[in-house]
């Protein structure tokens, strides 16, 4: 990424260099600052996963930065991986059970006493007076948050919401105007297949099914009987979850939705044509991490998330 900094505008056309010159030039420090500060809630390398489980679930996120013995940060872990290694440590023709999942011990491996360093992910640290497009870059990668150092120290965490509302407010106006009105169609963006499961799936099976995908799929559309969109799941849906919650997942998605009591964002929509910058203000003035493409009788046929987005950025 280094050298990626050294020149990143290269063979970009005029239409983004305008959007990627002002990220360039806008620190991630400036981000920080745009966004509600709150403290860092960390986990040590070393401590147990049911710690994790316990903290997330306290703070009620999805993910945690984890930190050494010095606090100098070394990955990121989250429910999602977690529940993700315990469904993938079944033998094949086994299944998950409540009391596998309340134990935390899943054939043979002890979850709850395992160190976060064997389920976290490896994860890129930037100084506060690096630019934008630093991250920009991992976010068009499918990275969700990046840690944020100040002379060494976690001061913050950038995820891609606080990138786009940055821009949600700017690229309609000068030059990146234009590439606010560039269609999804000229962009290429919303032609990934769409994967579709009814309420009456178990969450497990949904949780798989995301994580075994080659297509970049992080969400799947819950469509009714006459395949229209009704709702989604992903893997924010795990947020919140604590121990005596995680055996949950073996329910039904729609008995899910209900028993696990967190505050869930409204599934949003569009029709073709769209524009980026109408996609982009969906995302953001509704907080949520990608909408759904729909025909004229609300049959889900694209999807557009915040990593297309900013995958858009990148490549206009």
């Amino acid at each position: 990424w280094r050298a990626f900094l050294a020149n990143p505008i290269r063979t970009r056309s005029k239409i983004t260099m305008a959007v990627f010159k002002h990220l360039h030039g806008t620190s991630l420090a400036a981000l920080l600052v745009e966004q509600e500060m709150a403290d860092v809630i960390t986990v040590k390398d070393t401590d147990p996963v049911e710690l994790a489980i316990k903290r997330m679930s306290e703070a009620c996120v999805l993910a945690l930065p984890v930190v050494n013995a010095a606090g100098e940060v070394r990955g990121m872990i989250s429910t999602f991986d977690i529940i993700s290694f315990m469904a993938s440590s079944a033998p094949e023709g086994e299944e998950l059970t409540k009391e596998i999942l309340v134990s935390l011990e899943c054939y043979g491996n002890d979850v709850k006493s395992m160190a976060v360093s064997k389920l976290m992910r490896a994860s890129c640290t930037f100084d506060e007076h690096t630019p934008s497009t630093a991250a920009l870059r991992l976010f068009a990668k499918g990275v969700r948050l990046v840690p944020v150092l100040s002379e060494g120290s976690l001061v913050g965490i950038i995820s891609q919401s606080s990138m786009l509302r940055h821009m949600v407010g700017l690229i309609r106006f000068g030059q990146m105007r234009e590439a606010a009105n560039k269609t999804l169609e000229e962009l290429g963006l919303g032609l990934l297949p769409v994967l579709t499961i009814q309420s009456d799936a178990c969450v497990i099976d949904a949780i798989v099914s995301i994580s075994i995908s080659t297509d970049k799929v992080s969400a799947l559309a819950i469509c009714n009987e006459a395949g229209q969109l009704v709702d989604n799941l992903s893997a924010t849906d795990l947020r919140g979850l604590g121990r005596d919650d995680i055996p949950n997942i073996l329910e039904p998605i729609g008995k899910f939705f209900l028993t696990h009591g967190i505050m869930r964002k409204k599934t949003i929509s569009t029709t073709l044509p769209t524009t980026l910058g109408k996609v982009l203000t969906l995302l953001v003035k509704n907080n949520v991490h990608r909408v759904w493409i729909v025909d004229a009788d609300q049959h889900p046929i694209g999807v557009v998330s915040r990593t297309d987005i900013c995958e858009a950025f990148m490549k206009l």
